[in-house]
């Protein structure tokens, strides 16, 4: 992988060579690889089942979501308290790993609660509610100086590649978190109501704070440049509203709030419909969830070099609009059984819908996993590396606010429905519920919303033009050959800065 040979130097003065630098990327994926583990068992659909388990209404669930999303504001003061902290105090790395130590901690007080929870108990959701809040707002706190720690040592030009390779093998981490978590939630049932105890959900938190820890101390050994101090004088309201008032960084971090809303909106309340309408299991589930994972480990790679090649914005764009085909899915379903024979098993019954929503599952776990290194990617292309941190909190706070919403409105879409049902049966036999009505509220905000606002970036951020990029990908062949060979049309310089762009 290509390196810049612009010198960097640790906060110590020291200098950091390539091969510095190359270690610390490996660093990096390795214990990403571990926090995939923690997230897969704690976050991914373990946390949304287990209030479902407790007896949460969909309202209680919408609101642990938003709690997690409006948390993400704390990046702000967050940053704030860094970047005013004299540099000999120490590096973003010590402060990140103290804050970010705790709120992986925190899942072990979760998992401790699960132990002697009993389903039913009115106070019992709000407390988990309080607990999740708490430690994300650690992570919040943390979290602008990890993504500017990140932007300062990435080089730029081996960014997507690195992003989306990243991507594609900590991922497996999750798939690792996610299978453990349904093993054992399958395993511990209780024999005379056949749902999974307490004790399951309680275990998969304890096992996931540990991987969870083990990232943040592992994580350590990456090296770290010597930020760039912010410029005297600035005030604190001038310092939040000037990356606002660069026009691009509005317009991303908007489309970046709305895209979130409309997945807090949508991925929770996917497992919450399978779970209720359909006879599947936590196995199940997570098979479905492991599936989507694979997706993101067969292409991230080959996305990652796209996205270095296309540029961000077109691969956004590109993105967005294939996204909300795979939900097409979910208008194919319905309650029955499918029963396959295969070698060394024999027959084995499968819910229809598993089956299913397996394709949708693979391409969802890959486009929406490919998003993520766009995000980064234009995230640091569009921000000055001086007041970076500061950037990146506010960037990531106005997206948690705005996301916050989608988990509320998605919460109330459940409940809505559940108090008035319609009886509707689609020509294709599957029921009508209040999930289609969010996947029309999320196809809305993808194409009408988000899409636009990237367009509108006016940046030359990109590599190859949209309209010639768009004239190429109308052949399917394509788009098969450049993700085997990473080939696309004629690629134009790269902007790296800033100051280059000016």
């Amino acid at each position: 992988m290509p390196l810049e040979t612009a010198p960097l130097l640790d906060f110590q003065g020291r200098p950091i060579t390539e091969r510095d630098i190359e270690l610390s990327m490996r660093t990096n994926i390795a214990a990403g690889v571990m926090g995939m583990i923690w997230a897969g068992m704690t976050i991914n659909y373990s946390l949304t089942l287990f209030m479902e388990a407790i007896g949460a209404s969909g309202l209680a669930i919408g609101l642990m979501m938003a709690a997690r999303l409006v948390f993400i504001s704390f990046q702000i003061p967050g940053a704030l308290l860094f970047e005013n902290l004299p540099e000999h105090l120490g590096a973003r790395r010590r402060y990140w790993a103290v804050v970010s130590t705790a709120h992986r901690a925190i899942w072990f007080v979760v998992g401790a609660l699960a132990f002697g929870a009993k389903p039913g108990v009115s106070w019992l959701p709000y407390a988990v509610i309080g607990l999740v809040g708490l430690s994300e707002l650690l992570a919040q706190v943390g979290s602008p100086l990890w993504f500017s720690w990140m932007a300062d040592l990435i080089p730029h030009k081996a960014a997507g590649q690195f992003w989306g390779r990243r991507q594609s093998i900590v991922t497996v981490g999750a798939l690792i978190g996610m299978a453990g978590a349904g093993f054992l939630l399958d395993r511990f049932r209780v024999p005379e109501t056949g749902k999974t105890s307490m004790f399951g959900f309680g275990l998969v938190f304890v096992v996931g704070a540990f991987f969870g820890v083990s990232d943040i101390l592992f994580h350590c050994r990456v090296k770290e440049p010597r930020r760039i101090p912010i410029e005297p004088g600035a005030g604190v309201l001038e310092r939040l509203t000037q990356p606002l008032r660069q026009r691009d960084f509005r317009q991303f971090t908007l489309a970046m709030g709305v895209w979130a809303a409309a997945i807090s909106m949508y991925a929770p309340f996917s497992l919450v419909y399978l779970k209720h309408d359909f006879p599947v299991t936590y196995s199940h589930v997570a098979a479905l969830s492991i599936i989507g994972s694979l997706g993101a480990v067969f292409t991230c790679v080959s996305l990652g070099k796209l996205i270095d090649r296309l540029g961000p914005r077109v691969m956004s764009a590109l993105l967005l609009m294939i996204v909300p085909w795979t939900a097409v899915s979910w208008f194919f379903i319905d309650t029955s059984y499918v029963t396959l024979t295969l070698p060394w098993i024999g027959a084995w019954s499968v819910p229809q819908v598993v089956l299913k929503q397996a394709p949708a599952a693979f391409f969802n776990g890959a486009f929406f996993a490919a998003l993520f290194p766009c995000q980064v990617r234009l995230a640091a292309l569009l921000s000055n590396r001086s007041g970076r941190t500061m950037a990146m909190a506010v960037h990531w706070a106005v997206i948690g606010l705005i996301a916050s919403l989608g988990a509320m409105v998605g919460g109330f879409i459940m409940d809505s429905f559940n108090a008035h049902p319609v009886r509707y049966l689609f020509p294709t036999g599957t029921s009508f519920s209040f999930f289609h009505i969010i996947i029309g509220v999320f196809t809305v905000m993808t194409w009408g919303v988000v899409l636009p606002l990237i367009l509108s970036i006016k940046t030359p951020v990109d590599r190859v033009p949209m309209v010639k990029m768009f004239v190429w990908v109308i052949n399917p062949f394509n788009v098969i050959r450049s993700l085997a060979s990473s080939r696309v049309p004629e690629e134009e310089e790269e902007p790296q800065d800033e100051e280059s762009r000016k």
